[in-house]
């Protein structure tokens, strides 16, 4: 008979742990220190650091991108009779009017970008590698295509409008400095990518 209560008394340790009750308080007590082993505590500071960081480059962002995109759409959809913005010149079937829209469209566009892929990369900064290829690949290929389509705008305005005396004073002035600061922009990207 010692024999079989020993048997019994080996099974019953076997299997006694399957069967011990856990009041629900210590259960969510448990699963909250795993959940919290799991994701790594990051320090306010660095969040706090990083939301500083993302909103002053945001900042700076839209102070040197916005200015220049929003012009660009404001002075394509001035409506002046007889304004050199809706003239054609001999044989370029592109007007400035044209020239300013898509420019413009395309400069808030990349600005939406680069902003986003700030905070991404900010708060996911290992996810962001995919991301980071394609804009710069992104960025190569719509500055090159900005740097065609000036080049365009300048033999319009300085080879026929300026000469003519078509446009308006203002119009006139902001398309000659918007083109200045277009083609320095486009210098100082090629002397960074280099680097």
């Amino acid at each position: 008979m010692s024999v079989n209560n020993q048997n019994n008394k080996n099974n019953n340790d076997e299997h006694s742990h399957m069967y011990i009750m856990v009041d629900p308080e210590t259960q969510i007590k448990y699963i909250e220190q795993i959940s919290l082993e799991e994701k790594p505590n990051k320090p306010i500071s660095e969040i706090t650091a990083k939301f500083c960081c993302g909103s002053i480059l945001t900042i700076l962002f839209l102070i040197i991108g916005f200015p220049i995109a929003f012009c660009d759409l404001y002075f394509s959809q001035l409506t002046t009779e007889n304004s050199c913005l809706y003239k054609y010149y001999y044989n370029i079937y592109i007007n400035l009017q044209t020239y300013l829209l898509v420019s413009g469209i395309i400069e808030l566009i990349l600005l939406i970008i680069f902003i986003c892929y700030l905070w991404l990369f900010l708060y996911f900064e290992k996810q962001a590698d995919l991301f980071a290829f394609i804009l710069i690949y992104l960025s190569k290929f719509s500055n090159l295509f900005l740097f065609a389509w000036n080049i365009i705008c300048a033999i319009i305005f300085w080879g026929y409008s300026y000469q003519s005396h078509d446009c308006s004073i203002y119009i006139n002035n902001y398309i000659f400095a918007s083109l200045i600061i277009k083609f320095a922009s486009f210098v100082i990207f090629v002397i960074n990518s280099k680097n």
